[in-house]
């Protein structure tokens, strides 16, 4: 991955209370497609431990079964090395959008 370009690189901060799906769609929508920064539990690989990693966004899932409705990031781990066939994704992941933070690069 290319050095961040200083002066688009910020960080958001998600707190444990109810996200709305709407606004998140809204406000991070444009994402899909792009490299992000995520610091936040992996709940298919490791949903017990804060893991940091680079994510293509593929988009965000709210399942209505959740009692406080709770938001995921979803998409695949960012790998570096060229790979025609995969558009550098490596491995599935959906991460809690509560507690986690995530830097647009």
């Amino acid at each position: 991955m290319t050095a961040p370009r200083r002066w688009f690189n910020f960080s958001l901060g998600f707190a444990n209370d109810g996200c709305d799906a709407d606004t998140v769609r809204h406000v991070l929508g444009v994402l899909s497609g792009y490299v992000v920064h995520v610091e936040g539990v992996d709940m298919l690989v490791d949903p017990v431990n804060v893991v940091e990693l680079d994510i293509t966004v593929d988009g965000f899932e709210q399942p209505d079964e959740a009692p406080d409705y709770p938001v995921y990031l979803t998409g695949w781990v960012y790998v570096d090395d060229f790979d025609e066939d995969n558009d550098n994704r490596g491995a599935r992941v959906r991460i809690p959008l509560a507690n986690s933070r995530i830097t647009i690069l």
